[in-house]
């Protein structure tokens, strides 16, 4: 059987009003992660984005996409800040069958954020950080329609993280519902809190959390996870930690503040003890 195509699509724009570093230098991480999986696994690698006029960065995923499909079998958009830290893990079996789309099971997601699984699926049944569209009408239809969506064009400064990725679950909520398009899978991404050992790509999610530690420090803790991620040790970071300083605003106040530690479900004492080394570098 000939083996498939698959490319391996993303890309990573600091915003102009970027309020910390998740773009700066998470982003990079996670682009870096990304190329060497691909290469690991006899993929194709793309991360160069086109510009998108008005809208913000993120809808540059769709035309990226299209692109990919043009050419390969399949195309895996994986976000910048989602990071490949089970890199032995190819994607053979999550893409072992004849969906057009594949994406990560929601459920255990959306009950650690105490929804009913079944009403979160209603209201996004597709989650895009990580997920895999199969060459065909279908998939380009998908994004073709969510690009029409403009709606969901919102200002890109400052961006309030609506954009794409609800476009395309409108899309996927006004058509009849058709069995068998998208394949749920298990250990493709999840949040650092969720992540397993078999989990392919940890998302730090989030943007604009209100600061835990001087940006110094958050700098010196993602620097460590870099060199972390690139020697295969990424999993001994504390994920958590690494979580918080990417998202973290590097000041107070601003128009948007999407909460501390505990939005995130995390101990903010357990954060802080975790940092005390950087914090002591920091201040040598």
């Amino acid at each position: 059987m000939r083996r498939p195509r698959v490319a391996i699509v993303t890309g990573n724009v600091v915003p102009a009003d970027a309020a910390g570093l998740k773009y700066a230098r998470l982003g990079p991480i996670g682009v870096a992660a990304a190329r060497a999986y691909a290469a690991r696994h006899g993929y194709a690698f793309r991360d160069t984005l086109s510009e998108v006029g008005p809208r913000p960065a993120c809808w540059a995923k769709i035309p990226a996409l299209l692109a990919a499909l043009e050419t390969h079998d399949w195309a895996v958009w994986i976000d910048s800040d989602a990071v490949a830290l089970a890199p032995e893990r190819d994607l053979a079996e999550v893409l072992d069958g004849d969906a057009d789309v594949v994406a990560q099971d929601p459920d255990a997601f959306f009950a650690d954020l105490g929804l009913d699984p079944a009403l979160g699926r209603a209201s996004q049944p597709l989650h895009t950080c990580v997920f895999a569209l199969r060459a065909g009408a279908w998939a380009r239809a998908l994004l073709c329609d969510a690009w029409a969506m403009t709606q969901f064009v919102k200002p890109a400064i400052p961006w309030n993280g609506v954009g794409e990725q609800e476009a395309i679950n409108a899309v996927r909520k006004r058509r009849p519902p058709e069995p068998g398009r998208i394949r749920w899978v298990a250990d493709l991404q999840a949040p650092p809190r969720l992540a397993g050992a078999q989990t392919r790509f940890v998302h730090f999610y989030g943007d604009r959390a209100a600061p835990l530690v001087p940006e110094a420090v958050a700098a010196r803790v993602l620097d460590a996870f870099a060199a972390a991620v690139a020697a295969g040790r990424g999993r001994d970071c504390d994920l958590g930690l690494v979580h918080l300083s990417a998202i973290q605003k590097s000041a107070p106040g601003g128009p948007i503040d999407r909460g501390g530690p505990e939005r995130f479900g995390y101990d903010r004492d357990a954060l802080l003890a975790a940092a005390r080394p950087f914090m002591r570098e920091a201040a040598a």
